[in-house]
């Protein structure tokens, strides 16, 4: 099969695109990785690693570049989010790590998305593409080009899209698919650790269960700080 053939297009260099340039690039397919940022940090907050996920890293290569910026949790606690009672705990930590072969890990998507970022620079099968934001897709042949509103193209065998909830490849290729609503809404932020009171000071995730809605929090940034996601049913703006 030919180079150009072979060329993997990935749309999208965020967490999901990246992680698949590594996997095809340590298998020795070239991949192009087409990004609408100049790969500048990923926005968000927090994020569990099962171990399901971090052995996927390690397999890749990659959970090495993120564990400084991890954080490990020695358990979950499950509490009553109106009387605060605790319902149950699950052990976490090293306890974990050896029953599934793998660490369960919190951390900054930010954190994990520059780690990816590092591997990917690594990789000589791995091209990244800044400024490049996908605006058509068209097939030449065996080839399927990707264009930007510049008019600049990348061209190769096949393209993914990883560009996002709001996919401008799955409105190119599929524009009958549509989005619906979970029925809930998150709302995230992010709180220093330091000095905070008990129980939201412990090295846990928490998970807080009430009607129509829970919030969960647990350390991240090697746990400087505190992650924090509530969600409840319903859209912005509506009560319940």
């Amino acid at each position: 099969m030919a180079k150009r053939e072979r060329r993997v297009l990935i749309a999208g260099g965020g967490i999901g695109g990246l992680a698949a340039a590594i996997a095809l690039g340590r298998g020795g397919i070239e991949t192009s990785v087409l990004e609408r940022s100049s790969f500048t940090e990923e926005t968000g907050a927090g994020i569990q690693l099962g171990p399901n996920a971090t052995r996927a890293l390690a397999t890749l290569g990659i959970l090495e570049a993120i564990e400084p910026f991890a954080f490990m949790p020695e358990a979950i606690c499950i509490h009553d989010g109106i009387s605060g009672r605790r319902l149950q705990s699950v052990p976490l930590g090293k306890s974990a790590e050896e029953r599934y072969g793998a660490p369960y890990l919190t951390l900054h998507r930010a954190d994990l998305h520059a780690g990816l970022r590092t591997v990917t620079q690594g990789l000589a099968a791995v091209e990244l593409r800044p400024n490049f934001a996908v605006t058509a897709i068209e097939t030449r042949g065996d080839e399927v080009v990707a264009k930007d509103a510049a008019g600049s193209e990348a061209k190769g065998g096949s393209l993914i899209g990883a560009d996002g909830l709001w996919s401008t490849v799955r409105s190119l290729v599929a524009p009958e698919a549509s989005l619906r609503f979970t029925g809930a809404t998150a709302w995230r932020a992010l709180v220093p650790r330091k000095g905070l009171p008990s129980p939201f000071d412990a090295p846990v995730v928490g998970l807080w269960l009430g009607p129509r809605a829970h919030l969960v929090h647990y350390p991240v940034r090697g746990g400087d700080d505190l992650n924090v996601v509530a969600v409840a049913e319903g859209g912005v703006g509506s009560q319940g």
